[in-house]
């Protein structure tokens, strides 16, 4: 037995575990002002959620792959193909994207229409779906940088950006729908901000940290 073993496991598992929590936290805020506009509202994101979900398990499992072969690639030390994995991991979740992203513009009631009967709320759920589409542009970008950096053992960070996407989310949404009465669209507004900021920031500090030809010499 070795205490060390599992400190430094549970010292990397800890923040992911908290990562995530923050996610589901915020969501559940969210639902709680979709409640407190209608019904239809929450039919809507739900609907919509449930959508993306699918196109995510896709371009999130390419996002696994990636942090997979990079974290083989650190541990033999070939830290320039890690990074070179990186470029081609957004490649590909871009091409997933371009695809589905064209697929829910054109037929976005035909798609809706395969998980309900309720021809109102495809009717009402159609322009969010394709709200819904631009959202995964930076999320995947998100979803593709985090792994990366999880993949050099740094789960502390991925934390921070999540708890600052929180605080934005709720803070945001309580904003355009409280005080301006903006809508369901301000839940999806909240969303592009909040996927977009910490894409930009996630990806700077990928460049910034894992990039740098000093901190790959202090890597090998």
């Amino acid at each position: 037995f070795h205490f060390s073993l599992y400190r430094k496991e549970i010292a990397l598992g800890i923040p992911t575990a908290l990562e995530f929590f923050c996610w589901n936290a915020s969501n559940l805020v969210l639902i709680r002002f979709l409640n407190g506009i209608s019904i239809e509202a929450t039919a809507i994101y739900t609907l919509t959620f449930g959508v993306e979900t699918i196109v995510f398990a896709i371009f999130s499992g390419n996002s696994r792959a990636t942090m997979t072969i990079i974290g083989q690639k650190i541990g033999s030390k070939e830290l320039k193909s890690a990074n070179s994995f990186f470029n081609t991991g957004l490649a590909i979740n871009s091409g997933i994207l371009i695809w589905f992203i064209a697929i829910f513009s054109i037929f976005p009631k035909q798609i809706l229409s395969i998980f309900t009967r309720e021809s109102s709320i495809v009717d009402l759920s159609a322009p969010f779906l394709v709200m819904t589409a631009l959202i995964m542009i930076p999320k995947s970008i998100n979803v593709i940088t985090g792994n990366t950096i999880r993949a050099y053992g740094n789960t502390r960070w991925m934390l921070f950006s999540q708890i600052i996407g929180s605080i934005l989310v709720v803070s945001c949404s309580f904003v355009l729908i409280r005080l301006f009465h903006v809508g369901v669209a301000a839940i999806y507004i909240t969303l592009f901000t909040d996927e977009t900021v910490r894409a930009i920031i996630n990806y700077i500090y990928y460049v910034r940290k894992y990039r740098s030809t000093k901190e790959v010499l202090n890597l090998t």
